[in-house]
């Protein structure tokens, strides 16, 4: 996780483009609902796997 947002910050250095990415940031319960969700389809898939090797 730690390398998306770095490679996020210095591509937008880069460009310039450093206030767009900012804005992004300044909204924390958007990065943390993303994480909760990705994290719950994370555990769907590996009951919904271990389910159809166990039939």
């Amino acid at each position: 996780m730690w390398y998306i947002y770095t490679t996020k910050y210095y591509s937008a250095i880069k460009n310039n483009d450093f206030m767009n990415i900012s804005g992004k940031w300044m909204e924390p319960e958007n990065i943390i609902l993303s994480e909760v969700t990705q994290s719950q389809k994370n555990t769907h898939g590996i009951h919904s796997r271990y389910n159809s090797q166990t039939t």
